[in-house]
């Protein structure tokens, strides 16, 4: 028998050894993970923050599966905001109001930018701007001169004088003696404007080598051009703010004093003054 052969049957026939309790063998060895795991667990606060982190992830999944709403639904409501007449929302474009076709606009636009100095408009109340579109005259008339944010009334011109071969042939009924004077003279000398003032009055001129004639603003505006658009935020007609032919309608009425408009088959009173705001009752 082989010496390997007789340690081989020594091992079989001793006797299994004994482990005590103290013994190291007897030791688990647990891994770095196992050891956070085991003390995360002991701690209750930490594990229900996992359960409602866990509760909410999930939640924001199956969620929109029992709301009553849309992602994308909006929620608006009507409030009353009481204040004066001409409450401006901003724009960022300058916004036409009545009849004023791309030709109009664009005069408009370019007859503004002549008053910018700068990146601000320099414009006076009431001040008159004439301008021309599709060789046809018009005149503005400043309401609001914000250097950011005017607004103008477009008006179309009525003739009211046309001198031929140096003779008043046709004067308006309304022209002053002072007005009439000065075309006269406008007429003699032959001036090369197109525009005459006299006082606080712009004359347009349309010049041909036979007659000059001489425009003023008609008594309505056809148009307005905002960068505000005025709503009227009191009284019973909240529904027709968003409509500009009406606005459009109520801001005529405004600007030639009446106490009423008509529109749509109704009439709206106006009531109150710009000063102390007015008031739309349907």
């Amino acid at each position: 028998m082989s010496k390997n052969e007789k340690e081989e049957l020594k091992k079989q026939e001793a006797p299994e050894e004994q482990m005590k309790l103290d013994d190291a063998r007897r030791v688990k060895v647990l891994s770095p993970g196992m050891l956070v795991f085991k003390r995360f667990i002991r701690n209750k606060l930490a594990v229900a923050g996992i359960i409602i982190l866990a509760v909410m992830f999930t939640f924001s999944f199956i969620g929109p599966l029992f709301s009553p709403y849309e992602r994308a639904q909006i929620f608006t409501k009507e409030v009353d905001e009481p204040g004066k007449y001409a409450t401006g929302k901003f724009n960022k474009d300058s916004r036409f109001v009545g009849d004023a076709s791309n030709a109009i606009q664009s005069a408009v636009l370019k007859a503004l930018g002549s008053q910018k100095s700068g990146s601000k408009y320099n414009l006076t109340e009431g001040q008159e701007i004439p301008f021309t579109a599709n060789k046809q005259h018009y005149t503005l008339r400043v309401l609001n001169p914000s250097e950011t944010a005017p607004s103008t009334a477009i008006y179309g011109t009525k003739l009211v004088a046309t001198v031929t071969k140096g003779k008043l042939s046709y004067q308006d009924p309304s022209l002053s003696e002072e007005a009439v004077a000065a075309i006269l003279a406008d007429a003699e000398a032959g001036a090369k404007g197109d525009t005459l003032e006299v006082g606080q009055q712009v004359f347009t001129i349309e010049a041909s080598k036979v007659e000059r004639k001489y425009f003023t603003p008609a008594e309505v505006p056809q148009a307005l051009s905002t960068f505000n658009i005025y709503t009227s935020l009191r009284g019973k007609v909240a529904e027709l703010q968003s409509d500009t032919e009406f606005l459009h309608a109520v801001n005529l009425a405004l600007l030639a004093g009446e106490s009423s408009v008509d529109y749509g088959g109704k009439t709206y009173t106006l009531e109150g003054s710009l000063d102390e705001g007015i008031v739309l009752k349907g």
